[in-house]
């Protein structure tokens, strides 16, 4: 018995090291599971269709609703978007559990036009500037969802 406990000792001290994922091949995943979630977004703001931010939020989430509110101001003024594209700059793992995992994000909205739409004219909207968030992603059967955002100060 003792032979047997020496010997899988033995084994499990050759068996190779698992190495540490990647940090750039973790925020590129990342990153691209923001992206997806971003043309989600955007496809819902430009549709005007609300029901679409399903596939980029969890149920019942602040920002949802939040998102939801705005795409109901747009439609209510009888506008309409060209785009709502977020362009992230850097992405970050601040923690991470088998179902949950916090971004550490860096972006910034890019150029959205709005016009009647009866033929009227694109008008830019403000730029943004980029900021930080801390993101909450929750892996759900219908894959990754944003729970919540945070603004990080400064």
């Amino acid at each position: 018995m003792k032979a047997i406990l020496i010997l899988v000792l033995a084994l499990a001290g050759c068996a190779p090291a698992q190495s540490a994922p990647d940090d750039a091949d973790d925020s590129a995943r990342w990153q691209s599971v923001l992206r997806q979630l971003d043309a989600a977004r955007e496809r819902a703001f430009v549709r005007g269709d609300a029901g679409l931010l399903g596939r980029v939020y969890v149920p019942g989430s602040d920002v949802r609703r939040a998102d939801a509110r705005l795409i109901r101001a747009y439609e209510r003024r009888g506008l309409e978007l060209d785009a709502v594209p977020m362009r992230v700059r850097d992405v970050e793992v601040v923690s991470r559990a088998e179902r949950r995992v916090l971004l550490r994000v860096l972006d910034r909205l890019g150029a959205v036009r709005v016009r009647a739409p009866a033929g009227g004219a694109w008008r830019p909207l403000p730029r943004d500037r980029p900021s930080e968030h801390v993101i909450t992603l929750t892996n759900t059967r219908a894959g990754w969802r944003i729970a919540g955002i945070r603004r990080v100060a400064g």
